[in-house]
This record gives C-alpha cells, structure tokens and sequence, in this order.
C-alpha cells in the first residue's frame, strides 16, 4: 500500500475505523506492540474490521488491501464522559409599586394650580398643573388609572374641585381634566383631557410588559369659565390613582 493509498477519516457510526482509498480494505485496530502478518499477503487472508478503543494506551492500526497487510503505529488517548444536569431558578414575586414623585403618599390632595382668580375675561381661563408617578410592575400586562376619590359614584360633585367652606360646599362649573404621557415602549394608552367625572375610573395608561422605574407623566387641567363665581378658600380634590393587574 502506497502512503497516498488511503488516509484516516474518523469513526463510523457504529464505532468502527474507517478508511477511505484504492481498492477493497479491511482493517483492525490491535492493542500492543505491531501485529504477526504485518507487510506479507495472500489469497484468503482476512482481517475483520475492530471497535475503536475504549483505554488508553499503545495500538497498530493493521489494514489488509490488495497489496497485503500494513500497520500503522496509533497513540490513543481515550476519553470517557458522563453528563449532569442541573436546573438554575430565581423566583420572582408578584411587585406592584406606585410613586408619585415629591408626594408621599398615592393619594393627592392638590395639584400646584396656585391660586384661582374670578374670571372677568370673555374667555376661559384655564390652570395647570402636573406631577410624575414611577412604575414598578413585575406583572404580563398592568393597567394605571386615576379616580375622585372624595366623591362616590352617583354623586353630582364626581370629578369636580370643592370647596368645602364652613358656607359651602362650593363647585367650581367645569371638571378636572386630566391628561397622561410616557416616552416608554410599553406604556401606552395614555390620555388627553379626560374628564374625572368617568365612572369607572379614568384608565391613563397600559403598561405592556414588566418595567422598573418607569415614568409616566401626569398633568391636571381646570377651567375657570368667564363671569364664574368662586369662593375664598380651597378647592380640592383628592385624586386616587390606582396600579392593577389580573395576571401577576
């Protein structure tokens, strides 16, 4: 067998050698020093092909062709493996936070307008003012709404700012406008100029997926219409704002 005869291309499926080259081969992989037979040939001589080996260790790789018998010295460093498997989990539990930036608590009782003046324009006159609620939701999909939390369903004060003067109640003409904006992906839905007198709540934002630390921007706007009556003190109005989910 010439040395370009045939080369080495690896392990059969069922985990024999095997070669590649001119004319019919048989091969067997012998452990120890080089085989008997090695370099002679003859009609009828058989060399059955061999498993490769499972220890490491010295080998002859003897191949039988039509030019008789060659060996070929093999080093084999053989490995063996076995395999594990392990499962890594962190749990996260259900988290629903809701923080109005400068507010201490969900509840606000007033929204900076500053102070309110009668109006004797020809026009409406209208007061602003906004604030900055931070979402933490670890939830498929939440849901940010805002409510009169000082008046019930049903009562003819619902969204209104009152003044709750010793003289009074007072209510201004026009409701509470609120409107709602985020510049996150997956808070959307958002409003402009909603009425607080909605029953349910006024839904301001959907949040889409779970988010950390994310802003939603919310402004309020009043009306006074022009000629309105208004009395001194306060008008408020407690706002509610609510952070829900059904899949946690």
């Amino acid at each position: 067998m010439g040395i370009n005869d045939y080369f080495l291309i690896g392990q059969s499926p069922a985990g024999n050698v095997a070669f590649s080259g001119v004319g019919p081969t048989t091969l067997q992989i012998v452990s120890g020093p080089q085989p008997a037979g090695c370099g002679t040939s003859g009609p009828g001589t058989t060399v059955s092909p061999s498993a490769v080996p499972t220890t490491a260790g010295t080998y002859h790789l003897r191949v039988l062709d039509n030019n008789g018998i060659h060996c070929f010295g093999l080093n084999f460093d053989v490995r063996t493996s076995t395999t594990s498997t392990t499962t890594v989990v962190g749990n996260v539990a259900p988290v629903l936070t809701l923080t109005p930036t400068n507010v201490g608590t969900t509840t606000l009782t007033n929204s900076g307008f500053g102070a309110f003046r009668p109006n004797t324009s020809a026009a409406n006159e209208d007061y602003s003012g906004s604030l900055s609620l931070t979402i933490v939701s670890t939830a498929d999909q939440a849901y940010l709404t805002a409510e009169d939390a000082g008046s019930p369903v049903g009562n003819a004060r619902r969204g209104f700012l009152v003044n709750n003067n010793v003289t009074g109640p007072y209510t201004l003409n026009t409701p509470l406008k609120i409107s709602s904006t985020s510049v996150d992906p997956n808070i959307t839905g958002t409003v402009t100029d909603a009425s607080m007198q909605s029953d349910p709540p006024v839904q301001i934002a959907s949040i889409n997926d779970p988010v950390t630390n994310k802003s939603v921007g919310v402004s309020f706007k009043q009306s006074i219409v022009p000629n309105e009556p208004i009395r001194t003190g306060q008008y408020a109005m407690p706002v509610l704002f609510t952070l829900s989910t059904s899949t946690p």
